[in-house]
């Protein structure tokens, strides 16, 4: 093959293989679907349980005997965190995952600055 030749096939074989190995970013299921999620800290461990209760989840705190921590309410694209206080904690968006997420992880989860608190999974 010619240079030339390379010049206009090597994008194209990029365009084409890129969704292949570009990471994933999966739907935020809404509370109205009605199914449990988790979030998992970056060991596995659940550390906290997502419940839908109407309009939003309700948090429960699995490290501390599943005491309520607050909710998460969808707002936009996003799922907002709010404390018990009713203050912005932190956000669930749709960023990409890593190329080798397990197939049940559906987004990361961050606090109020920025910060990977765990990584939501369906339950």
């Amino acid at each position: 093959m010619s240079r030339t030749h390379l010049r206009f096939v090597l994008p194209l074989v990029i365009l084409v293989l890129a969704p292949a190995i570009q990471a994933s970013a999966q739907a935020i299921p809404d509370p109205a679907a009605n199914k449990e999620l988790v979030i998992r800290d970056i060991d596995g461990t659940v550390i906290e349980t997502l419940v839908p209760h109407g309009d939003r989840y309700d948090i429960f705190d699995s490290r501390r005997g599943g005491r309520p921590d607050g909710y998460m309410k969808r707002v936009g694209r996003q799922l907002m965190l709010y404390d018990r206080d009713d203050q912005p904690a932190g956000r669930v968006t749709g960023e990409m995952l890593p190329p080798d997420s397990d197939l049940s992880a559906l987004a990361v989860v961050r606090d109020s600055l920025g910060r990977k608190i765990g990584t939501l999974f369906r339950y």
